[in-house]
């Protein structure tokens, strides 16, 4: 995982999103929480990666799952905003989204 973050922030190389998105995905694959939140973050921006917030919900939930405070609290946003998650009737259910955003503020 290290890798993947000198390759995002450009530390002693060349920032490269798309080389940091192969490190984390090698990472989350093998369970790392912070690589698999980190994947979705760059899922949510298309850094590196084709936009996709499917995709970045399923790894901000894989990192949740482990107890990851930003990808709980990111679930939340996701949520609140419906980005990258199923609307039931057209409209956001609050329900997730205050459980994710509570349970984030818990793991600070």
């Amino acid at each position: 995982m290290i890798s993947a973050l000198f390759f995002a922030l450009g530390i002693e190389v060349s920032q490269n999103f798309e080389r940091a998105a192969y490190w984390y995905r090698r990472a989350a694959d093998q369970g790392v929480a912070s690589a698999a939140y980190n994947l979705g973050v760059l899922f949510e921006r298309g850094l590196g990666v084709p936009r996709d917030p499917e995709a970045a919900v399923a790894r901000f939930r894989q990192a949740a799952e482990a107890g990851h405070a930003g990808a709980l609290n990111a679930l939340g946003i996701a949520f609140l905003s419906g980005s990258g998650v199923a609307r039931s009737g057209g409209s956001v259910d609050l329900v997730p989204a205050g459980q994710h955003r509570r349970q984030s503020t818990r793991r600070l």
